[in-house]
């Protein structure tokens, strides 16, 4: 045994883990983790894909309406406006509704609005306001995705979310390219060799690919989390099935029983990990005795009294052999000057 198997079985014994968390790690890496890195890289590369399309186009819209350089940064304003708003309300979404939802709608409405931008704008406000709503779905993409992806892997490959940012580099490299190669210089804004049709299409084909032929499984971490264990079950055999694998999964896989912390008789308390040495609960505690020459006891807090105390028959005595000589001289109603020497 190496020195990593020995650090990782020192920190299996010091970290608590669930039920669900051992139950996605006995289903491991397979095809279906496979799949949706894909999946959510394309998320990640739509989204750097659209923030280079427009950065492509802005000089030609510049030229096509005339905008003056002081005014033309209210295009990319208003798409980076959006993806703020997006990350927030995608993501809240996602908390709402399940992962899946937020999965697949930020990557068709990306694709819609990336059309509108393309042919259903009349000018720079009109384009100005669909770019606004293009990035609120590329905006929420790359939270989504992330928590998506990151919910259905097993620890040990949970670093694998960095391989994210490689398909984010990727997106503003393909992009580019597309740019260099479909944009001739006497083109017009709005033609089938623009950018943004290209990546409106290309964003389109990623979503067939994700809702299409792939079949998402809603995360089972948010199921348990939601209180609907049942279906974390099924979403968890799924995932093994697609991976190949036979598991028997219930319940008791996917959610933690606390422990009764003790399991004793009335009268016993038991220690837990002592079921062998009880420890024997009084079960009264006997009372002293009520004075009977009818005087009252007196009281002080350095001895223990035989008599409970209750009612107005006692009277309490402060210990004043406790006290400095120069207090006891002060109660006893002595000038201050004798008490101070």
């Amino acid at each position: 045994m190496n020195r990593d198997d020995l650090e990782r079985e020192a920190e299996e014994e010091t970290e608590y883990v669930s039920n669900l968390e051992l139950t996605i790690d006995k289903i491991g890496m397979g095809r279906y983790q496979v799949a949706l890195l894909v999946l959510c890289g394309f998320g990640w590369m739509a989204d750097n894909m659209w923030l280079e399309a427009v950065a492509i186009i802005l000089p030609r819209v510049q030229d096509h309406y005339s905008i003056s350089d002081r005014s033309i940064g209210v295009l990319s304003t208003s798409i980076f406006f959006g993806m703020m708003l997006g990350s927030i309300g995608w993501g809240t979404c996602s908390d709402l509704l399940g992962r899946t939802l937020a999965f697949n709608s930020t990557l068709l409405l990306t694709g819609v609005f990336g059309f509108t931008s393309a042919y259903l704008t009349y000018g720079l406000q009109s384009l100005c306001v669909s770019l606004f709503f293009l990035g609120t779905a590329i905006g929420g993409s790359m939270p989504t995705d992330g928590t998506l992806f990151i919910e259905n892997i097993p620890r040990r490959k949970q670093w694998l979310l960095v391989a994210l940012s490689v398909f984010f580099s990727f997106g503003a490299v393909l992009s580019a390219i597309a740019g260099l190669i479909i944009i001739p210089s006497n083109t017009l804004l709005h033609t089938l060799d623009d950018p943004i049709f290209t990546t409106a299409f290309q964003t389109i084909l990623m979503f067939v690919g994700r809702f299409i032929l792939f079949s998402l499984e809603e995360s089972p971490r948010y199921l348990v989390n939601t209180g609907r264990p049942a279906e974390a079950v099924h979403a968890l055999r799924q995932i093994a099935a697609y991976n190949g694998k036979t598991m028997q999964i219930g319940l008791e896989d996917v959610q933690d029983v606390p422990e009764p912390i003790f399991n004793a008789e009335p009268g016993e308390l038991e220690l837990p990990d002592s079921p062998k040495t009880p420890i024997r609960a009084p079960s009264s505690i006997p009372l002293p005795t009520e004075p009977k020459n009818g005087s009252p006891p007196s009281y002080d807090s350095t001895s223990q009294q035989g008599s409970p105390l209750s009612g107005n028959q006692y009277t309490f005595q402060t210990p004043t052999e406790e006290l400095p000589r120069a207090f006891d001289d002060l109660w006893n109603g002595s000038n201050l000057d004798t008490a101070a020497r």
